[in-house]
């Protein structure tokens, strides 16, 4: 174990740390995280740059806090050679290696945590009565749900999502000027095309986005809950990718697949569980209309969806990055249904619904707004205020059609808006 320990942890040796490109904010959080006595708990897909952070939180703790490199451990629990070895035992050798005492304050990061068993409640105790502080990171959102109760109270969440636009720029290092907007189009179909996995940004190759996802049903989800029809499951996935933004149910699902409601239930909760998809429910003031009426589904990661289907419809596309911010920015994002009239996006900001639709055109016309302003019309009383924006390929405007006021805004000129 000596040996493995001392290879995942060259700042032991004074050597580099792989950092890539810093996402300031996400940073920022963590180390403000860590210095509480909670556990961090950072979730997201494979890839998404989450031991990246990791690296960063521990290059910043050895040159900006002044805290000692031997006082910080980094392991990768999905290390074959780590496999025998119970996180106590791990932290039993690391203490041994530089005879820490009990009262010394170390920093400790587990990557990769749900491969370990019990690994809550070792660190529970580590919390409860030692001098840490823990950052762990995880790619199974329900295997680390189901541990994580013994940590109730101790832990602080961070999601951490493939790259936003405005980042997407930044790790391309081309941020156009005020005199060069007119790049934002040819960008963000770019964007929307590669999605944002840093990895793929920084170095793109044709086979990475295809092997990320062959890497998360496989490692994530079929090893894991041990899938007895992973062919069903591909083909699942395939289907939502093909029905993107459609309203959809599991009884539909099923009879296309042909197979049980209960598999398609479960293999969509998956799905979910490693952070593939997003399911987005009806916007209702009613809990039991939310939880029973049909639900949308967006891929986690535009890329992903373009390594399904191949370069093409650019206006689902855009719909899913429209969610995507949305989902950052709000935390909560619905679909709007009145009668039969529809649109794309509800969200709540201070209690208030707001609309959003994708239409992604440099013309809209009034006769393609006639769907979404009936919605408006028909929508809930209490929601008639609501507020409409439209996010268009380069219309920039306000109109007010049939006494509705209509926000149009081009959908990179909203992405630049925060750093959502």
């Amino acid at each position: 174990m000596k040996e493995i320990l001392h290879l995942l942890n060259p700042h032991w040796r004074g050597a580099e740390l792989k950092l890539g490109v810093t996402r300031l904010d996400y940073l920022q959080a963590l180390l403000s995280n860590l210095e509480r006595q909670e556990v961090s708990i950072l979730v997201g897909s494979r890839r998404v740059g989450k031991t990246t952070l990791m690296f960063q939180a521990i290059h910043h703790l050895i040159a900006h806090k002044g805290i000692t490199p031997n006082q910080i451990l980094y392991v990768s629990l999905d290390h074959l050679a780590l496999a025998d070895f119970t996180i106590p035992k791990i932290i039993e050798g690391f203490r041994a290696e530089f005879r820490h005492p009990r009262d010394r304050p170390l920093y400790l990061f587990f990557d990769e945590i749900q491969n370990v068993s019990e690994w809550s409640q070792h660190l529970k105790n580590l919390v409860d009565f030692e001098k840490v502080r823990i950052c762990v990171a995880g790619s199974s959102s329900l295997l680390l749900k189901q541990q994580e109760s013994y940590l109730t109270g101790r832990t602080l969440r961070m999601m951490i999502f493939p790259l936003s636009y405005r980042e997407f720029l930044t790790f391309k290092n081309v941020m156009p000027g005020p005199t060069e907007l007119y790049r934002h189009d040819g960008l963000l179909i770019d964007y929307l095309y590669q999605g944002g996995y840093p990895e793929q940004i920084l170095s793109p190759h044709p086979t990475y986005l295809v092997d990320l996802l062959d890497n998360v049903i496989n490692k994530d989800i079929v090893r894991v809950y041990s899938i007895k029809s992973p062919e069903v499951l591909n083909k699942l996935l395939l289907l939502l990718a093909q029905r993107l933004g459609q309203r959809t149910s599991h009884s539909k699902l099923k009879n296309i697949l042909r197979v049980s409601h209960d598999m398609v239930r479960d293999y969509i909760g998956h799905l979910k569980d490693a952070y593939l998809i997003y399911e987005v429910p009806k916007f209702s003031y009613s809990v039991n209309e939310q939880v029973y009426a049909e639900k949308k589904y967006y891929f986690a990661d535009t890329g992903l969806r373009t390594a399904l289907l191949g370069q093409r419809d650019l206006g689902g596309l855009a719909e899913n990055a429209l969610f995507l911010y949305l989902q950052k920015r709000f935390g909560q994002v619905f679909y709007g249904r009145a009668n039969s009239y529809e649109a794309d996006f509800v969200v709540l900001e201070h209690g208030q619904p707001r609309i959003y639709e994708s239409k992604f055109s440099e013309q809209i016309n009034d006769d393609e707004l006639k769907p979404l302003l009936k919605f408006l019309n028909k929508f809930k009383p209490e929601a008639h205020a609501a507020e409409a924006t439209v996010a268009t390929r380069s219309i920039r405007e306000s109109r007010v059609s049939a006494e509705k006021p209509i926000q149009f805004i081009p959908l990179w000129m909203l992405f630049m808006q925060g750093n959502y």
